[in-house]
């Protein structure tokens, strides 16, 4: 049987022998879907208009004689610590059907985003790691049977729950299920078992908002005992800063709540990580900052030299994939982990690897004492939080830290604090300069460049463009802020609103981002180069600001401002002239090559 030739035809709509009877396609939530922007669909017709398809055909993709699926395709993979893992592929009609489904439907729901860290664009396994980073206990459980757990009736209440009548969700519920054949129960009656499958593209959304509940329910336990929480998929994460943090008590109340949530905890997996001993997050070592763990290391370094001593062709047939292609991407993966551990992995690389592969580095001090990291050129999606992507071609020398009270002293010869209680609250040098009009700031840089020891290594400054702060503030998260979508870790990377006591801070003192820059959060707002204005295209290579305007660019936020005015794309303008207790600067370093 094939997507083209459906053989299940009825007048009337019907899921199979064992399905859903007497389906009812009322309208009476029409208003209740059009208002929540929804697409309005109360009957199969509309759904079958909506994926361009006949209504017949609709129901082929839906009727379950409860034996098999002639719309799956099924294969195993092996998983990493053995044994395999069965996948569900759907077919393309049905693929089809389930794209329309989560592209249209499934996007307009929200699952707990604080904890969720799973199946979300923009998002992956460092930023859960971070969050259980540098903890004195790190407890891991694992759901049992994750995706099989997540049933029809399930799936079918979340769409009744946002207002589609019980025909249309039943409808929804079979496109994105699978059949595991039949259950008799005591009475001798007959019902299907579908479940979701571990292969469309429906089932990783379905799955977080299922467990939107779960994850509010465990988020409150966690907070009453002092625990982090984060769940990826079915590993839920708690972590905590003192040794004694009640672990009997957290584990308990979380098996407690799973069962009460129509989840199994798979106790075998299990685990309680203290500090003395290594501590894994979602693969990645958690017991200082985010890491690839040593056996993972030594394994690449293996690899990297046998391609060097043996050549890749003969790697790559003992590997069974290309060599090279393995080495670029566990490279690029690293370096989105950890950039530190990059270089080391490079030294073991064979040569055209190293050539070709750009790392962000530390760059020397600079004559008045400056810190700088090179910035690797990328993509920026969805730059100034629209849906423009900004293309940086070239790699960029940034400012570690902002420009601090003595370095601003070293070039300019005075101090920019005027009031006598901002001098005495930054007394300490290290406080970044302050009271800094966008004028003074070109005025700095054009100064320093000028500097002896400056123009004898060929090196000048600027300030950034407003897409190289952006893009080195995400530090290669794609859609989101270097910590990832909990502002709870903000406080780990920033001074703001919450945690600075109305004063700015001295630099360094927080987490850096991954890419080694510090206090691109918070502390103080940042002068960048560019008018405050638009970017036009949907694409820019480079982008600059509008060639005029009335203000410049402030990024970042500041110590006096709440969390959400204090992120990635949080954008700010003021005059050139203005000047304010919480506005600095940080600066990009030009080589030039020497006269």
């Amino acid at each position: 049987m094939n997507d083209d030739n459906p053989t299940v035809q009825h007048d009337k709509f019907l899921l199979g022998k064992y399905g859903a009877r007497g389906l009812h396609f009322d309208h009476d939530a029409l208003g209740t879907l059009f208002a929540a922007g929804f697409p309005v669909l109360l009957e199969p017709s509309d759904l079958a208009n909506a994926l361009l398809i006949s209504t017949s055909k609709l129901q082929w993709l839906c009727y379950d004689d409860g034996i098999t699926s002639p719309h799956y395709r099924y294969f195993s993979i092996p998983k990493k610590k053995g044994g395999f893992r069965q996948i569900a592929a759907p077919k393309p009609l049905l693929k089809m059907a389930q794209h329309w489904i989560r592209d249209n439907i499934l996007i307009r729901m929200v699952p707990h985003r604080r904890v969720a860290f799973a199946y979300r664009k923009g998002i992956s396994i460092v930023h859960n790691a971070r969050l259980h980073a540098g903890k004195k206990i790190v407890v891991r459980i694992d759901i049992k049977d994750f995706f099989p757990s997540i049933t029809y009736r399930r799936i079918k209440g979340l769409f009744e729950g946002v207002g589609y009548n019980e025909g249309m969700a039943s409808i929804f519920s079979y496109l994105c299920t699978e059949p595991l054949g039949l259950d008799t129960a005591r009475n001798g009656s007959r019902k299907l078992l579908r479940t979701m499958p571990q292969g469309a593209c429906t089932s990783p959304d379905i799955a977080n908002l299922i467990c939107r509940k779960l994850d509010y329910r465990i988020e409150a336990l966690s907070e009453a005992l002092g625990f982090s929480y984060s769940r990826y998929a079915d590993d839920l994460v708690f972590s905590h800063d003192q040794q004694r943090g009640r672990v009997d008590v957290l584990i308990s109340q979380v098996y407690s709540i799973l069962t009460d949530e129509g989840f199994r905890p798979n106790e075998d997996k299990t685990r309680v990580m203290r500090v003395g001993n290594r501590q894994i997050v979602t693969g990645l070592v958690v017991n200082d900052v985010p890491k690839i763990s040593r056996r993972d290391f030594r394994r690449f370094r293996a690899i990297a030299h046998q391609c060097t001593t043996k050549g890749y062709e003969s790697v790559s047939e003992k590997l069974g994939r290309d060599a090279k292609q393995f080495l670029l991407g566990y490279l690029a993966f690293a370096r989105m982990v950890n950039n530190s551990q990059v270089r080391s992995m490079l030294r073991c690389c064979p040569v055209d690897i190293q050539n070709c592969m750009d790392v962000a580095e530390d760059v020397a001090a600079n004559s008045v004492g400056m810190q700088f990291v090179q910035i690797v050129s990328g993509t920026l999606d969805n730059f100034t939080t629209t849906a423009t992507q900004a293309k940086l071609t070239s790699n960029f020398i940034l400012g570690k830290h902002p420009v601090t009270i003595s370095q601003f002293q070293s070039v300019m010869g005075y101090n920019p604090m005027s009031a006598k209680s901002e001098t005495r609250k930054s007394s300490t040098s290290n406080r970044p300069a302050t009271r800094i009009s966008w004028m003074e700031a070109v005025e700095f840089c054009r100064r320093l460049s000028k500097l002896p020891e400056e123009q004898k290594l060929g090196r000048k400054y600027r300030l950034p463009t407003e897409a190289e702060w952006e893009y080195a503030c995400r530090a290669g998260n794609g859609l989101g802020d270097c910590f990832g979508p909990c502002e709870s870790q903000l406080g780990d990377y920033a001074w703001y609103q919450a945690n600075a006591g109305d004063r700015s801070h001295p630099v360094g003192l927080k987490k850096p981002n991954a890419w080694g820059v510090y206090d691109m959060h918070g502390n103080v707002w940042e002068w960048c180069e560019d008018w405050y204005g638009n970017y036009q295209l949907p694409s820019l290579q480079d982008p600059r600001g509008p060639l005029l305007g009335a203000y410049r660019v402030l990024r970042g936020g500041s110590y006096r401002f709440p969390a959400q005015q204090c992120l990635a794309n949080t954008r700010n303008g003021a005059v050139p002239t203005h000047k304010d207790k919480d506005i600095g600067f940080r600066v990009v370093m030009v080589l030039n090559e020497k006269k």
